[in-house]
């Protein structure tokens, strides 16, 4: 289910949380902080695990991909 695939996404990827409370153990303050280049790069290879496992639903564009850093072109 997707809150299965979100809490493993979530311990997966590389964050801070911290929570604050009062006196009576209530929450005074939340926080979530996410390294942004590790989501990305997390949901990149999700979305190719997906487009790779599902190639055949992709059949109606052609294009390519070029990663930044390497230049290397990946045609599909």
């Amino acid at each position: 289910n997707s809150m299965t695939e979100l809490y493993t996404m979530m311990r997966y990827l590389q964050h801070d949380t911290l929570v604050e409370y009062d006196g009576d153990r209530n929450i005074k303050h939340r926080e979530l902080k996410i390294y942004v280049t590790r989501l990305c790069n997390t949901l990149c290879s999700a979305a190719k695990d997906y487009y790779e496992s599902n190639i055949e639903k992709f059949d109606f564009i052609k294009y390519s991909i070029i990663d930044n850093e390497t230049g290397e072109d990946f045609v599909l």
